[in-house]
């Protein structure tokens, strides 16, 4: 599943997940996500 957002009473990620704090994600590690969501930069 991509894109699913989901509340965890933990300090860390599950497995898999990644937070969803506003940092950078590399293209090139995530291609499924960013094949689904586009590709924006700022000089795009």
């Amino acid at each position: 599943m991509l894109g699913h957002v989901a509340l965890f009473a933990t300090n860390f990620a599950p497995r898999g997940w990644t937070y969803c704090d506003g940092r950078l994600l590399p293209i090139n590690s995530n291609t499924a996500l960013f094949s689904i969501i586009g590709i924006w930069t700022l000089f795009a």
